[in-house]
C-alpha cells in the first residue's frame, strides 16, 4: 500500500486497478487489526483524481 502511496503523490493521481487494489489490502489489513497509520494514507489517496 505505502507502495501505491509514495509512487503516486506526487502527482495525486492513481489508476483505477491501483486503486481497487489499495482498497482490498486496506480492507484486509484493517480486519486482521491494522494500526491507524494506513487511515491517513487511505483519506488523503481518496481525495485523488482516479485515471481509467
Amino acid at each position: 500500500m505505502l507502495h501505491t502511496y509514495y509512487r503516486h503523490r506526487e502527482g495525486r493521481t492513481i489508476r483505477q486497478y491501483e486503486l481497487e487494489n489499495f482498497l482490498y489490502l486496506y480492507r484486509r489489513y484493517k480486519a486482521l487489526g491494522g494500526n491507524s497509520f494506513i487511515d491517513r494514507i487511505k483519506s488523503e489517496i481518496d481525495e485523488w483524481e482516479v485515471i481509467s
